[in-house]
């Protein structure tokens, strides 16, 4: 499925000039996440969360500016490289967890945030801590934490952390049900399989 930047506009609101850097974007090379891809934002849920977390993060007050700049959505493609050769079994997820917060070290803003992630992250498989407002109560959900390094390099004044954090995990939540309800719909047989 090809999408436009009017359809996360009108499907998501997602902004326009967010939506269109995404959209126009090429697929990165030499990147596991995006392998035998031709578009960077296919309609499926693991591409289409960029654009929309994206959005979530304008409104949560990150200057365009620095969300839609190359070095930022570099060092996302890198975090999801990381996580395409976790899934494809060529590292542990504490390898992956070490690779990506190396990846974003040099880079980090907001140090307290940052080593929350590394004591949550480089569990055997990262797990709900209470003293910490990372994960949720599904381990396969927590998966997709990794991604969330990306906050720590944040400069933006009027950035909101917290704001941030509710809307991720919103949005995996959103993603798992609708993916399950997907799986569902198919085995019912009301859905076709190449829908």
């Amino acid at each position: 499925m090809f999408l436009t930047k009017d359809d996360l506009k009108l499907s998501y609101g997602v902004d326009l000039q967010i939506g269109k850097t995404m959209i126009e974007r090429s697929a990165p090379t030499d990147n596991l996440y995006w392998k035998n891809r031709k578009i960077y934002i296919p309609g499926a849920p693991g591409y289409m969360f960029i654009p929309i977390y994206a959005d979530m993060l304008r409104r949560s007050g990150v200057l365009l500016n620095e969300l839609l700049s190359d070095a930022f959505i570099q060092i996302s493609e890198k975090i999801l490289h990381s996580a395409a050769l976790h899934e494809y079994e060529q590292i542990t997820w504490k390898e992956h967890a070490m690779q990506v917060s190396e990846l974003v070290r040099p880079h980090v803003v907001n140090n307290s945030f940052f080593n929350d992630l590394i004591q949550y992250t480089v569990q055997e498989h990262p797990v709900k801590q209470q003293s910490l407002p990372l994960g949720t109560v599904f381990p396969s959900l927590n998966r997709a934490d990794s991604y969330l390094y990306l906050l720590s390099i944040i400069q933006s004044p009027s950035f909101n952390l917290e704001k941030a954090l509710k809307g991720w995990y919103a949005l995996m939540t959103y993603f798992c049900f609708w993916m399950i309800l997907q799986i569902s719909e198919r085995i019912s047989g009301r859905v076709s399989p190449t829908h």
